[in-house]
């Protein structure tokens, strides 16, 4: 028979079947390939570190830039040419803002993930590549999406979308499905 003192229970690991799942305090996760949230961290090269209930020896881990995990950080990754040429986040229709008015289309508002804010032009109909948006700041307009940014589907907004970091302009990282300024 067990006493009622000293006796703790410590969850040891978490798994998840989607992003939902992920959020530790008010920080909002992804629930990666492995089976394991992830979160956002600059210090990566994916720009997501593995949170510390993860099992497989993964905790506190960098995301690889492929999904899996790796225990390097952003200085430690090769440059290898494979990632897009970088964007100006102050002039760039997705660029960086603290208010809609610090975006360069008139028709962006500034919306936030919740860790960084970006700008986001208007667009009227869902889909990718949205011909409708401006291309990013290098020109590339294949990536480009228009989503809904609620979940009652009534605003549309225009967006860098992606899978993984790779898939974003230098100095911007995924936190899919959209591409967004490190916090």
């Amino acid at each position: 028979m067990l006493g009622s003192g000293g006796v703790a229970c410590k969850l040891r690991e978490f798994a998840c079947e989607d992003d939902d799942a992920c959020k530790d305090g008010d920080k909002l996760g992804t629930c990666e390939a492995s089976g394991f949230c992830s979160f956002p961290d600059v210090d990566c090269a994916s720009g997501r570190r593995y949170g510390d209930l993860v099992g497989d020896d993964l905790a506190g881990t960098c995301v690889a830039l492929d999904g899996s995990s790796s225990s390097g950080d952003a200085s430690s990754a090769a440059a290898d040419g494979s990632s897009s040429a970088g964007i100006d986040p102050a002039t760039d229709p997705y660029g960086t803002c603290e208010v809609s008015s610090d975006c360069n289309d008139a028709t962006a508002a500034c919306v936030t993930n919740g860790m960084t804010r970006m700008c986001a032009p208007t667009c009227t109909m869902e889909g990718q590549p949205a011909s409708e948006c401006p291309p990013r700041g290098d020109g590339d307009t294949a990536s480009i999406s228009c989503l809904f940014t609620d979940a009652s589907q009534t605003t549309l907004r225009c967006f860098i979308a992606c899978t993984q970091t790779l898939d974003c302009p230098d100095g911007m990282v995924c936190a899919a499905p959209v591409c967004t300024w490190p916090g």
